[in-house]
């Protein structure tokens, strides 16, 4: 055995390491940074994330809203129609369907020529009637086409088709893959569930968007619904609304002079 300083050769050569470990007295490591925020009703009422997380705030009447990141500039934002909540930062919105796009979850509707979008729907159609190519004009003239039929060993227990304005036409057995899909183009989709042995299956078209809901194919025009479905937005007051034009005022004067020092 050959020693210097007075180790052993074998410890020189064997890697090892050092623990580390705080002293009384000595810095620890500091918290990771995270959003802190304080929503203004026009109510003059207030909650901030040390009260309620996002979710369960309330998500109507939004007038102002005042937010932190880490150490960094305390914001405010109001005078929109909408917010968003996007991990570490909130947005002012004019036009949610920008973030619904990017989250997937929300399929746009598109018109096409009316010979294009007769032959999706009447297939669409046929498939949720089983009645082949055999459609009826009333059917074809709805927006809702409903079916069943008794269950065949090869029906999926789930299943959704949906036609795009491009010819192409795609089907799948889960949610995931729904939220694969392109996102605008959708002109009609068919689904079903089986159900005690019988195929429920439904056609539908016509309006704007296109989502899930408890295994419910939503279709509809209406944005405010849609939203609602996500919890990372806050609907917003961007005009006076309500009955008191004092509660709506002293809102935005606490926002403009909130620096969320009481918010943990």
């Amino acid at each position: 055995m050959s020693e210097c300083d007075g180790v052993p050769a074998w410890d020189i050569e064997k890697p090892f390491t050092v623990e580390l470990h705080a002293q009384p007295g000595q810095p620890t490591k500091p918290p990771p940074p995270r959003l802190r925020w304080r929503l203004y009703y026009r109510t003059a009422q207030m909650v901030g994330s040390h009260q309620k997380t996002w979710e369960e705030a309330r998500r109507a009447d939004v007038v102002a809203i005042v937010w932190q990141y880490g150490t960094g500039l305390v914001n405010r934002e109001l005078g929109t129609p909408y917010y968003c909540h996007l991990d570490d930062w909130i947005a002012r919105c004019w036009d949610p369907t920008l973030y619904l796009r990017q989250q997937g979850h929300v399929k746009f509707g598109r018109w096409a020529k009316g010979e294009t979008f007769l032959a999706c729907w009447s297939q669409c159609v046929a498939q949720a009637t089983r009645r082949g190519v055999s459609v009826t004009a009333e059917a074809l003239a709805g927006t809702v086409v409903n079916g069943t039929q008794v269950a065949t060993a090869d029906d999926p227990l789930f299943l959704w088709r949906a036609w795009y304005d491009d010819g192409k036409v795609y089907t799948g057995e889960s949610i995931t893959d729904w939220e694969q899909l392109p996102t605008d183009g959708v002109m009609c989709m068919y689904y079903h569930h089986v159900l005690n042995g019988i195929v429920v299956s439904m056609a539908v078209r016509r309006y704007t968007f296109y989502y899930w809901r408890n295994g419910e194919l939503i279709n509809t025009d209406d944005l405010d619904r849609c939203v609602q479905e996500y919890p990372v937005f806050k609907k917003g007051c961007p005009a006076f609304t309500g009955e008191s034009y004092l509660d709506y005022g002293l809102a935005i004067q606490k926002a403009m002079t909130d620096t969320l020092e009481d918010v943990p």
